[in-house]
């Protein structure tokens, strides 16, 4: 395994807290990636979304509006 994709970034710092306890480090030896954008100490990459527009978008491709 190369990398992680954490479900948030909550999820994404215990990997890191994990990898650190092993005496492992990302991004050297593990990738991490995390769903919120909170800014960390550690480079990793953050992904985030418009959570409206993304409802908005869903509701139209179920309503067919």
């Amino acid at each position: 395994m190369t990398g992680i994709c954490a479900f948030n970034d909550d999820v994404a710092m215990a990997v890191l807290a994990g990898l650190r306890h092993l005496g492992r480090q990302a991004p050297h030896d593990m990738a991490v990636i995390g769903v919120d954008g909170f800014d960390v100490f550690t480079p990793q990459a953050a992904l985030s979304q418009d959570s409206k527009a993304a409802r908005r978008n869903w509701l139209r491709r179920i309503l067919g509006a």
